[in-house]
């Protein structure tokens, strides 16, 4: 049991030692603009991306800083996408600006993006455009535009007029990611579609049930709040139950942010809520494991309460980046997301109950298993939770800059 407490108390470090921010947009937006031959790509990348250049070590960039390092800057952003039309032929690259988007003349203005455009042009009118963009790291690219001010020829026929000033919004998967956006004829809204090369395929049902997923399975605070449940019962139908409940929760103030029923919350209070759900919740599993040696049917009912409580939660958390990143496709996210979240969120309850298990109700320690290591364990929980709660609350975004939703950020 020495050794279980040791285990745990290491762990609750490591994880404190990691605040992630819930529900960020790591990759932040690409937007494309084609007009004939030329080419502009203008991209806003988390300043995570360009560590080298943040001189305060504060998360943000000002404009000093980015004149300081702006060549820098600009061979990342160049090393760091390549473009490609139909025929597999790159354009000639003129000029990459480097500049931080915000308001005012202050040179101390800072922002945690970087607005970076790419001005090219091809040899020939393309047809279609592959776009391969290497800085997503747990997170999503948005491509968030495509305008057409004059028609674009079609290989193999003639000329065909397409719908000037169409627009598109691709969401790719984490990792390095590809978007290939076809340029074909239409009088409406299918004039400019667009879709991933890599799989998995982030538009449609299917995209969205992997982004629901990956929404849990890169959610370290999520996880851990369903680690939280794991360690509240032995029972399964209850560990089920709990789940469930917190999933249903979730969707439910997800939806109504998105559909105008309620206005999307602020960060600034949601995200340390998030944290402190963690340990509000491990702290009860605690105190419970203290006063009794094995769940009994009234844990069915405090867990599924919790789970529910903190679920409507971590679905106002989701709900902000759902709207920025999916924008009018939010709505039809809902199902298949959750689909996607429901079925990773017990995948982890199950491994965890698992774990859980071998560790705490077996052997020797099957008598007193349950209430000293899921108490024990519970309480790193109780520990990791409060710091990232201070760190949410005080402001201290370079350390909670690992986005976990996504995809995509958790909650």
């Amino acid at each position: 049991m020495r050794r279980l407490n040791l285990l745990a108390l290491a762990w609750a470090g490591l994880l404190a030692a990691q605040p992630a921010a819930a529900h960020g947009l790591d990759a932040g937006r690409m937007t494309i603009e084609l007009e004939d031959t030329s080419l502009m790509v203008v991209v806003t990348p988390k300043v995570a991306h360009f560590e080298f250049a943040d001189m305060s070590r504060d998360g943000r960039l000002d404009r000093v800083e980015v004149k300081a390092h702006r060549a820098q800057i600009r061979a990342a952003f160049d090393a760091a996408i390549a473009i490609t039309d139909d025929l597999g032929a790159a354009p000639t690259c003129e000029r990459t600006d480097v500049s931080t988007p915000v308001s005012g003349d202050s040179p101390l203005a800072a922002t945690d993006h970087v607005r970076v455009t790419l001005r090219c042009r091809f040899a020939v009118a393309p047809t279609a455009l592959r776009v391969r963009y290497a800085f997503a790291s747990r997170g999503v690219v948005v491509v968030e535009a495509v305008r057409l001010r004059r028609p674009a020829p079609i290989a193999g026929r003639p000329s065909l007029p397409l719908r000037v000033g169409s627009s598109e919004r691709v969401v790719l998967g984490s990792g390095d990611a590809t978007a290939r956006l076809l340029l074909v004829p239409g009088s409406n809204a299918d004039s400019v579609t667009g879709a991933s090369d890599l799989p998995p395929l982030a538009v449609g049902f299917g995209g969205f049930v992997r982004h629901g997923a990956d929404h849990v399975l890169f959610g370290l605070d999520h996880i851990l709040f369903i680690v939280a449940l794991v360690l509240g019962t032995t029972r399964r139908r209850q560990l089920a139950a709990a789940v469930t409940s917190f999933t249903l929760t979730h969707t439910l103030a997800l939806a109504a942010v998105i559909e105008g029923v309620i206005a999307a919350p602020s960060a600034a209070w949601v995200e340390p809520g998030i944290a402190l759900s963690i340990a509000l919740t491990a702290g009860l599993v605690a105190i419970r494991a203290a006063a009794s040696p094995r769940p009994t049917a009234e844990s069915a009912g405090w867990l599924c309460f919790t789970a529910a409580l903190f679920g409507a939660l971590h679905g106002l958390g989701m709900a902000t980046t759902a709207l920025e990143t999916f924008a009018d496709a939010a709505s039809s996210m809902l199902v298949p997301f959750t689909l996607g979240a429901e079925v990773a969120q017990l995948a982890i309850a199950g491994l965890a109950s698992v774990l859980a298990a071998a560790l705490f109700d077996s052997g020797r320690a099957a008598a007193g298993g349950w209430r000293l290591g899921r108490q024990h364990a519970a309480l790193s929980l109780v520990v990791v939770g409060v710091v990232w709660f201070a760190l949410r609350a005080t402001g201290d975004e370079a350390a909670g800059d690992q986005a976990v939703n996504t995809p995509a950020s958790s909650g």
